[in-house]
């Protein structure tokens, strides 16, 4: 019975111990497991920290993808713009080759025309040197042509003197005369200075019917004292001085049509109703 009891009490001491062990090894396992479950959770807690900082390098990552896209679209764009460039060029080139090879051969046209002209220039100056020497007889020339212009001014001179000393023998005749009550036709032979031989005769008064310089053209009217005929050439003279030559054309009826010659300029003073007188 002793025994037993004492069984027992070793059993129960055993049993305590056992207890006792059982207690502080699962002591033990669990700070441990504590100890992990803290290490756990500073890993998780990193882990996230760094799952953020993934996801905020994810999203800068995705920023710049979006910002290369658009930089690469930039780049397309560029690069189209670049070969449409290129092609204009290109054409422009070709344009510019094709003015650059008509230019040449305007060149060498314009050489050709050069070379010609040059060969004119040479012949004008040989005609030039040929015109100079003929030129040198000019002043003999000139003074030739001023000796005879003074001798026209001085036959004009005694022409109009004895053009007026018939005037006043016309003018005794027509006051001395009482059978007309218009004098006919008074002819008074009128001596070259030159040659003493007659050289006209003074038709007196008649007057301008119309008359067109700019068109040659000028209308006398037919008196009883002047016979005009078809052909026939006429001095005009107003104021004891010739203004112009005029060849009758046609005779009608109260009127004589006559062109007006060349150099007749004082022509150009008279009007319709102009008295002139007449040199045949």
């Amino acid at each position: 019975m002793k025994n037993l009891s004492l069984i027992l009490r070793i059993v129960a001491i055993v049993a305590a111990i056992a207890a006792t062990t059982l207690f502080f090894i699962s002591q033990g396992k669990l700070a441990d497991k504590n100890d992990r479950l803290v290490h756990t959770q500073g890993v998780l807690a990193s882990t996230q920290d760094e799952l953020s900082e993934t996801h905020s390098t994810l999203e800068r990552t995705e920023s710049e993808l979006k910002t290369e896209q658009d930089a690469h679209a930039r780049t397309r764009d560029t690069l189209s713009d670049v070969r449409t460039e290129l092609a204009d060029t290109q054409q422009n080139l070709e344009r510019t080759s094709g003015q650059l090879s008509q230019a040449r051969n305007e060149i060498s046209g314009l050489n050709e025309a050069a070379a010609s002209l040059r060969s004119d220039l040479s012949s004008a100056r040989e005609q030039l040197a040929s015109a100079q020497r003929e030129a040198d007889a000019v002043p003999q020339l000139q003074t030739r042509i001023a000796e005879l212009e003074d001798s026209k001014r001085e036959i004009e001179r005694q022409l109009e003197s004895q053009t007026l000393i018939a005037d006043a023998a016309a003018a005794q005749r027509e006051a001395t005369s009482s059978t007309r009550s218009n004098i006919k036709a008074i002819d008074t032979s009128i001596a070259s200075p030159l040659s003493g031989q007659p050289i006209q005769r003074l038709k007196l008064h008649t007057t301008v019917n119309s008359i067109r310089a700019a068109d040659g053209l000028i209308l006398l009217n037919k008196t009883p004292d002047v016979d005009f005929s078809s052909g026939q050439t006429i001095t005009l003279v107003q104021n004891m001085r010739s203004v112009g030559r005029v060849q009758i054309e046609r005779v009608e009826d109260g009127y004589a049509i006559a062109n007006i010659l060349p150099g007749s300029t004082g022509t150009e003073k008279l009007t319709a109703g102009s008295t002139v007188q007449l040199l045949l």
